[in-house]
């Protein structure tokens, strides 16, 4: 598929936001319905995520472990890896788990990197995190504060599970999600083996889709790309500004990347703004660049014009009736060094 960008792991995350966060009393059954939507709607994907390797008996992390999981529904079937990558140089007992196999934006593997305290893996529990293209820059993203554990896991005793890599005695579980109504809702099925690092996962079962054990590695060392290691070493967030490595005014004017397809500014120079997209093959020829306008009010929609202009003109655009200009550009425009303005405001800019 063109565009399986974070997309899926944007709904999957807000979906698991909504499952976890603290309630209000006054809205508690409005939530509660809210709940069970995200819980029905959530991927295996993303359901495994929420159980903590401590809760299956894994105690311990070394760099290099990593394991190799096949996922399977109706609609594909791809493999995820995890992999203790590298050691934090401030604290020997954090480290900084990569994810790959699980998001894709434009056929492009879009890696996850959290440092996690030893033997934590949960959604939020992450001290800082970056999504990371090859070729590409590091973009941060911001942890998903989660209630305490509302996590039951029921055992179901001892079974030999068949593996590519042997059979393994598991422990079976079903795994309970509370509800803010208090309620138990079914999130996964699945067998634990605590050799298994990082995970402790040996299978996983919901609905039609399946996650299985086909491949691990305790030693594994990974050369980690410089600019990643910059910023491990940096330990402070990123704010998504592009000013952390560029001057100002490369890429346009106040030009700031807030997600992996999405970049706001005063002003836009198509060219080098794109650049580190173009690099990753995140953006390819003729792909649709969206643009729209920061402001969401009607009033402003109204009298919104776009400048397009380049060494040997320029020419003005106005908006569609929702705020969006759309534009494909070939080899030559792509290195034209055109440069977009909205004439109030701020233009958003992004990758569909």
């Amino acid at each position: 598929m063109k565009s399986q960008v974070l997309y899926a792991g944007i709904v999957c995350i807000t979906c698991i936001f909504t499952l976890l966060i603290f309630f209000d009393f006054r809205e508690q059954w409005s939530n509660a319905r809210i709940f069970r939507q995200a819980t029905h709607n959530s991927p295996l994907s993303i359901r495994h995520l929420l159980v903590d390797p401590k809760h299956l008996k894994v105690k311990d992390w070394k760099v290099g472990e990593s394991a190799v999981y096949q996922l399977k529904t109706n609609e594909e079937s791809k493999q995820i890896t995890f992999h203790v990558a590298a050691q934090d140089t401030r604290n020997e007992n954090r480290f900084w788990l990569r994810t790959s196999g699980l998001v894709q934006f434009n056929e492009v593997d879009i890696e996850l990197w959290r440092l996690l305290d030893n033997a934590t893996l949960r959604l939020g529990s992450e001290l800082r995190g970056f999504y990371f293209a090859h070729n590409a820059i590091p973009l941060s993203f911001q942890p998903i504060t989660l209630s305490p554990d509302p996590l039951i896991l029921e055992k179901l005793g001892e079974e030999v599970v068949e593996t590519p890599i042997g059979n393994l005695i598991s422990e079976h579980y079903f795994v309970f999600v509370r509800s803010p109504d208090a309620k138990l809702e079914p999130l996964l099925e699945l067998w634990a083996n605590p050799s298994v690092s990082p995970l402790g996962l040996v299978r996983a079962r919901w609905q039609d889709a399946s996650l299985d054990l086909v491949q691990v590695n305790t030693k594994a060392i990974p050369d980690i790309p410089p600019v990643l290691l910059t910023e491990f070493d940096k330990n402070t967030a990123l704010e998504g500004s592009c000013a952390r490595c560029h001057e100002e005014n490369i890429g346009g004017k106040d030009l700031n990347l807030e997600f992996m397809n999405r970049l706001r500014a005063v002003a836009f120079n198509l060219t080098t703004a794109l650049f580190h997209h173009r690099q990753a093959e995140i953006i390819k020829q003729n792909d649709l660049i969206h643009l729209r306008f920061a402001d969401k009010s009607k009033y402003a929609k109204k009298d919104v014009l776009t400048r397009f202009s380049w060494n040997r003109g320029s020419f003005w655009v106005k908006p569609d009736v929702q705020g969006w200009i759309r534009v494909s550009m070939d080899t030559i425009a792509h290195q034209g060094n055109i440069l977009v303005q909205p004439n109030i405001g701020h233009l958003i800019l992004e990758i569909q």
